[in-house]
């Protein structure tokens, strides 16, 4: 059984921010808040388990990380955004 959601946080969003998530959710079927919610987790678990967090923070792809390219991307890879072909 998971645990009980409880906790609520309020955030502001940019319109331009705002309508990227519209795009994920549209494309992936994931809820902003489901979105939001797991990318949260993710930075809660780096600070367990290195002690610290800091901005930015970089998302890196499955395939990526099955690579061993993590690595690289932590040093300082320039983030970006990639449209996918039918924008």
């Amino acid at each position: 059984m998971k645990p009980k959601k409880t906790e609520q946080l309020n955030i502001r969003l940019d319109d331009d921010l705002r309508k990227i998530l519209a795009e994920i959710e549209e494309e992936n079927g994931l809820n902003p808040s489901v979105i939001i919610r797991g990318l949260l987790k993710g930075a809660a678990s780096f600070f367990e388990e290195n002690g610290y967090f800091a901005l930015p923070a970089y998302v890196v792809p499955k395939h990526v990380v099955a690579r061993g390219d993590a690595q690289a991307t932590q040093q300082g890879a320039t983030p970006t955004r990639q449209k996918n072909a039918r924008a």
